[in-house]
């Protein structure tokens, strides 16, 4: 009872975005790639048609078991290889030869992230829509209540609490830009092998890739292998942290109004030695 936090997340959100990276949510995924990778090989004829039939009917009626991954991972201690044997053994044994053919853990792995976090900025973007509609509302009926302006959280020139409202959506709808700007520039995976030159498939790896990260409902390949760059990472954090940033100092803006709206009740007389500045913009 006293671990219940979801009195602060009403909406959801937060929940969403844990499900999406529970473990047996992440399980499911990189099961997923690995049949859609078997399928694509077996029209390739890289692979066994009969093997990659194998790999899907065991995807299909496998159930992630984060457990049972663990003790495999105790074992042989490399994750990619301990959720391989825990699926592996559920395979026909003329597929289970063929499971991972071609590729690499980062590939699944960085994959599977990527889909991750399109998924969590879908989530993101549903949210910042509803606060968005919100904020507009609030702007509009609002817009001739007069407020007293402040500059360095003291009074300052009168606004309107409309016009302070339109600062905080002009600011949130700049994180939506953001937010899907890396939704357009990153919007695939990558299935290159261990060192990203598609060794191991020959010359139809770059097809293998490109029809794989089509079947996922991602985005064309890049031209080159990208498991060593973290840019793509790095830019969707900032993103977020931005717009998290942004939400969370519009609330400490409220309280701060609210706080110096208390302090001039019960202190009217302002302590000498504090100087506003006009300048300061709303916030």
């Amino acid at each position: 009872m006293f671990d219940d936090r979801s009195h602060q997340d009403p909406a959801g959100t937060r929940a969403a975005v844990a499900a999406l990276f529970a473990p047996k949510a992440v399980l499911a995924r990189i099961i997923h790639f690995e049949a859609v990778l078997a399928e694509v090989q077996g029209d390739l004829g890289l692979i066994p048609n009969e093997a990659a039939e194998a790999i899907r009917r065991a995807a299909l009626d496998w159930t992630p078991d984060p457990g049972a991954v663990q003790r495999h991972r105790d074992r042989v201690g490399h994750p990619m290889v301990a959720i391989l044997e825990a699926f592996g053994a559920e395979i026909d044994p003329e597929g289970r030869e063929w499971l991972h053919f071609g590729t690499t853990t980062a590939d699944v792995f960085r994959t599977v992230m990527v889909q991750q976090l399109h998924a969590t900025a879908a989530v993101m973007d549903a949210a910042m829509v509803r606060i968005e509609a919100q904020l507009a509302d609030l702007a509009r009926t609002h817009r001739a209540t007069p407020m007293i302006g402040r500059t360095l959280g003291r009074h300052a020139l009168p606004i309107t609490f409309g016009y302070k409202v339109s600062v905080w959506l002009s600011e949130l709808r700049r994180d939506r830009e953001r937010l899907a700007a890396w939704r357009a520039h990153f919007d695939t995976g990558v299935l290159s092998g261990a060192v990203g030159t598609h060794a191991a498939m020959g010359t139809r790896g770059p097809e293998v890739e490109r029809r794989v990260m089509a079947r996922l409902g991602l985005g064309a390949p890049d031209p080159v292998d990208t498991k060593g760059a973290l840019d793509i990472f790095a830019e969707i954090g900032a993103a977020m942290v931005i717009a998290g940033r942004g939400c969370q100092r519009d609330r400490a803006g409220n309280l701060s109004v609210a706080r110096r709206r208390y302090r001039r009740a019960v202190d009217p007389q302002p302590r000498r030695g504090l100087v506003n500045h006009a300048a300061q913009g709303q916030s």
